[in-house]
């Protein structure tokens, strides 16, 4: 048989604010269930008020992600670019130390 650890407290932490953000959830889309006009340019429709919060959250986190997304590229090509640096640097002392005085 195979013995089973218990979750660490920060797991039960992680399950305990999960469950607490998924009821705030459910209590936002519950009293936010009415439905409302939207104008955008030229067409009109009603949607429920809960989606169009969600789809603008969604679209604010999907732009933030799209932003972040190119300083993430460059300081990784950084990161590269100073691990190459510090190898040659130590390559160069070794064979400072190498050499005949």
């Amino acid at each position: 048989m195979t013995e089973t650890t218990p979750p660490s407290n920060y797991s039960l932490f992680k399950i305990a604010i999960g469950l607490t953000a998924t009821l705030l959830v459910v209590i936002f889309a519950l009293q936010n269930s009415n439905s409302t006009l939207v104008k955008v340019f030229f067409w009109e429709f009603n949607a429920p008020l809960v989606i169009l919060f969600l789809l603008c959250f969604t679209t604010g986190i999907a732009i933030g992600i799209s932003a972040i997304i190119p300083f993430r590229k460059y300081a990784k090509s950084q990161e590269k670019i100073i691990k190459e640096l510090k190898t040659k640097l130590e390559t160069k002392e070794v064979n400072n130390d190498l050499k005949p005085l």
